[in-house]
């Protein structure tokens, strides 16, 4: 039996224009850890798994490829979807005994559509790596299976062990200071917190207790890459490094015995890092370079409204900490949420100009599956067709009653300010001239569409 891991890409015509104009590529697109310790996991039990990343190769090269392949498993997120569907259906049209099996957080957070589509013929729910192969197992003796599969948690991650590099894309530093060769690195499952925008989908697929590979198991691996590939900086890939204070103080601990110091960066909520301040100037010492911080709104209403756990003067207070040990911050703000104002837009321009940030970016809110406003906008019809696999770099309407012009006004009028050139100005301006176009493109499709009955 042959068997291929596919990672989809996110596609519109619009991302495509996008790239073409700001000259993006693919290239260097990062180490998706969940099917590296799905690979991983099935070789050492005697299995042999491919991968492939569909933002690396074209449509022709993938049809070529999967025609040979047996069982082939997609791991899908909700921005890339449509285009995961898109792909399972040529993979059913080459080869119409495939086995396709689907996992990822959108299977897990919107399971019915996937459970009606006859093109899927498994689809396993939370972890993957134990079911995956147990799968594969029971195909090759013929077994009957359920199409949907509840994945087994594996309790002790050390036992998964580091994952093949060689076989995964390798990941680009995110900025300038960072030296090459760059690695994610991946520590722990689950977030004990509960935003909105963000729960129970993470709780669902990975229970409600942290998980994580001991401090020592993941020094060994920095060690192992530093000694095979020359590791010249690092990012951790959880989502709050600092939700455990004991496993950051034994981090620290086998960083020192080990003695690694490169540049790495990490992911912070405000609520830990001015709990765990004492914490920082030591990480600071064994090479913490970069905190990237969700901080979100400038407005305590809207936080609130998020149940982000954090409120304006705390998140000042984190900043200060940060800023005081000479650690680079880079910020998240989210507008496009229904309880919003001007006034709360405003607040949040007020809180970037006032405090030192050392970049900052500016999203608008998706409405991903399995998050608790897009239940609650689901319940009060605010959602637009589409808004739940919507991308996340373009302000293209989402939430009813959300004035994305002016959010795409505020985009540009904040993001100018980290514009150190003329160039990046006018390409700025360009990115701003474009989204505005695809909002206008957006409501004029939607409104002809209303006219002739498609949408309530």
């Amino acid at each position: 039996m042959k068997i291929l891991m596919v990672y989809p890409a996110f596609e519109s015509w619009y991302l495509n224009i996008y790239k073409k104009l700001m000259n993006i590529n693919n290239e260097n697109v990062g180490t998706h850890h969940g099917i590296g310790y799905i690979i991983k996991y099935a070789k050492e039990k005697g299995e042999t798994v491919d991968f492939i990343d569909l933002r690396l190769i074209s449509k022709n090269e993938f049809k070529e490829i999967v025609k040979s392949y047996d069982l082939v498993g997609y791991s899908i997120i909700s921005m890339n979807y449509k285009n995961a569907i898109k792909y399972i259906r040529i993979n059913k049209k080459i080869n119409k005994d495939v086995t396709i099996v689907v996992g990822g957080v959108d299977p897990n957070a919107d399971t019915k559509k996937y459970e009606e589509n006859p093109l899927i013929d498994h689809i396993i729910l939370g972890e993957g790596e134990i079911s995956f192969l147990e799968l594969i197992k029971s195909k090759k003796e013929g077994k009957k299976l359920e199409k949907i599969i509840v994945g087994k948690k594996i309790e002790n991650l050390n036992s998964l062990g580091f994952i093949d590099r060689d076989s995964l894309p390798f990941d680009n530093p995110p900025s300038a200071i960072f030296k090459e060769p760059h690695f994610t690195i991946l520590a722990s499952r689950v977030c004990l917190y509960n935003c909105k925008f963000c729960q129970p989908v993470s709780r669902e697929m990975f229970g409600k207790k942290i998980r994580s590979r001991s401090p020592d198991h993941v020094v060994k691996e920095l060690v192992f890459l530093k000694e095979k590939y020359g590791l010249g900086s690092y990012y951790f890939m959880d989502d709050n490094v600092l939700q455990d204070r004991q496993w950051t103080v034994e981090f620290i601990s086998c960083l020192k015995k080990h003695g690694i110091n490169v540049n790495f960066s990490i992911n912070g909520r405000a609520n830990n890092i001015v709990k765990n301040q004492d914490l920082i100037k030591e990480l600071r010492e064994v090479g913490l370079t970069t905190v990237f911080i969700g901080l979100e709104s400038g407005s305590d209403k809207i936080l609130k409204y998020l149940n982000k756990g954090t409120t304006v003067n705390l998140n000042k207070s984190a900043l200060k900490i940060l800023n005081e040990n000479n650690i680079n911050v880079s910020s998240i703000f989210m507008f496009g949420f229904s309880a919003e104002k001007k006034e709360d837009y405003h607040l949040t321009e007020k809180f970037i100009k006032e405090n030192d940030l050392d970049f900052y970016a500016i999203f608008s809110f998706v409405p991903f599956p399995g998050n608790y406003l897009n239940l609650e906008y689901k319940e009060k019809n605010l959602l637009f067709p589409g808004a739940e696999n919507a991308d996340i770099v373009f302000h293209r309407p989402r939430v009813k009653g959300v004035n994305y012009y002016y959010i795409a006004f505020m985009d540009l009028k904040l993001c100018m300010r980290l514009q150190n050139n003329f160039f990046n100005k006018i390409m700025k301006i360009i990115s701003f001239i474009f989204n505005i176009i695809i909002i206008s493109y957006f409501y004029i499709v939607y409104s002809i569409k209303r006219v002739w009955g498609f949408y309530s």
